[in-house]
């Protein structure tokens, strides 16, 4: 694998763009440091809510984000999976996970998309040692 670092990073969103010009005119700067934040704030966010979840709910979280892993899933609808995982029976193989959609769907938005940022780092991580 290349090493990435120092890599530069460029997107095009007109979204963004509208957000990006509210808070300063260098928007490559605006980005970075914005990125940085968000980073920060999920990883403090996800080191909190791990051990919040037993092993059978985060086994079950991995299973579910590798069913489709490049498409995005909004935050805030994962506990919507989990749910159909659990009435559908998949979720017996894992053990005891009931109540887990209402405990997804409890929590923050940001702990929502701590828990999904901290799945995807998981897999990339398992991925890049098995490569």
């Amino acid at each position: 694998m290349a090493s990435q670092q120092g890599s530069a990073i460029q997107f095009r969103n007109a979204a963004l763009a509208g957000e990006l010009l509210m808070r300063g005119d260098n928007l490559n700067q605006i980005a970075q440091r914005d990125l940085g934040r968000y980073y920060t704030l999920i990883r403090n966010a996800a080191t909190n809510l791990v051990p919040q979840f037993s092993e059978a709910e985060w086994a079950l979280m991995f299973d579910l984000r590798a069913s489709y892993p490049a498409e995005p899933m909004p935050p805030d609808l994962f506990w919507m999976s989990i749910a159909d995982a659990v009435a559908g029976g998949e979720a017996l193989r894992f053990g005891e996970v009931n109540g887990l959609a209402d405990k997804v769907r409890a929590l923050s938005p940001l702990d929502q998309a701590a828990v999904g940022d901290y799945i995807e780092r998981w897999w990339v991580a398992k991925e890049r040692n098995n490569g």
